[in-house]
């Protein structure tokens, strides 16, 4: 997704979103004219319901092009998981593993959306739930496919055929927020669902003060979810969300939907939600950089960076095998127990 030097509203090769993906408003408030590398990138606020979203944003074969080849060099610096990307990957899998767990049966079938490297659906094979995954990147798909021998495919969730009610449930950990139309994705999800089966989706904060306001905004997150709009969403594809919750640090939010047990799913439904872009411009507005620097986040999380640091080279000192690395996060999580 290449970007040129000039400002957002002179990208011939950009598409510009007309209408709210989450309510269909065309009303929207500018927020930010710059990524978190202060390039070019506009981001604006839906005062129909608060999503925010990248306005305009490349097309959808630059989007599919940059996942499938560019977005793990591009972050990552690599084509395939390197043992330190796949053991902390694999910590935050096993803390996944541990919220889905209560939800999960032995065989079950499950569905992981944006499966990464296969640290997750390792975890819950070995739990003994029929769970596979798909991928949208090839160095990190294939490395689950022929590495850890996962049932994974390469691919994006267009090209997804699904059987109606055949999981019992299914996840998108941070994926959602990497959509063109998040709505579409999860409404295929929930019609895949069986009556009573559950969801699980978390995503970046759209309203984290944890991070500096400089930071908050770069071009691989082309939409941003706050906890009611988290919710909203999940409604207008007719599943039953519980309340939102957030990570410690406030900077991930997630939600856990379930099917109805009975009856078929409504209509996909594209409503505003009031009083949410008030919500998000508030906190917006007051996240400043002085305000920031006035809480505990700049000194506290430098702090634990490092202490997760020295625990990883601990790890990496006694293996770098990819199947020994998840045994041991596996470990993290029958500790839990």
């Amino acid at each position: 997704m290449s970007r040129s030097t000039e400002s957002p509203s002179s990208f011939a090769d950009w598409q510009r979103i007309a209408t709210c993906d989450l309510c269909g408003s065309v009303d929207f408030e500018v927020v930010a004219d710059s990524d978190r590398d202060g390039k070019p990138l506009r981001t604006v606020l839906c005062e129909g319901c608060g999503f925010v979203f990248t306005n305009p944003r490349p097309t959808t074969q630059q989007i599919e092009e940059f996942y499938r080849r560019e977005y793990r060099v591009a972050y990552k610096g690599a084509w395939a998981p390197k043992p330190q990307h796949l053991w902390r990957s694999a910590l935050v899998a096993a803390e996944r593993c541990s919220r889905l767990r209560p939800f999960l049966r032995e065989g079950s079938r499950h569905l992981d959306l944006g499966s990464g490297g296969g640290e997750l659906l390792w975890m819950l094979r070995r739990l003994g739930v029929d769970a596979r995954g798909i991928e949208p990147n090839e160095g990190y798909g294939r490395f689950a496919a022929e590495s850890l021998l996962l049932p994974v495919e390469v691919m994006t969730f267009q090209d997804l055929r699904l059987e109606p009610q055949s999981l019992d449930s299914a996840s998108l950990f941070h994926v959602a927020e990497h959509l063109e139309h998040p709505l579409q994705a999860l409404r295929l999800l929930a019609e895949a669902l069986k009556p009573g089966g559950w969801l699980m989706v978390e995503v970046p904060h759209a309203e984290a003060t944890c991070v500096f306001p400089a930071s908050r905004w770069h071009l691989a997150h082309l939409v941003h979810f706050n906890g009611p709009a988290l919710e909203h969403a999940c409604r207008s594809v007719g599943l039953e969300p519980q309340p939102a919750w957030l990570s410690p640090d406030g900077g991930n939010v997630a939600v856990l939907a379930r099917r109805p047990a009975q009856g078929d799913l409504p209509a996909l439904q594209r409503q505003p939600l009031p009083g949410n872009a008030a919500k998000v411009r508030q906190t917006l507005e007051g996240h400043s950089v002085l305000s920031h620097l006035l809480t505990r986040h700049p000194y506290v999380r430098p702090v634990e960076r490092l202490l997760r640091r020295l625990r990883e080279r601990e790890q990496l000192a006694k293996t770098r095998e990819p199947m020994a690395l998840l045994e041991a996060a596996f470990a993290t999580l029958e500790r839990q127990v």
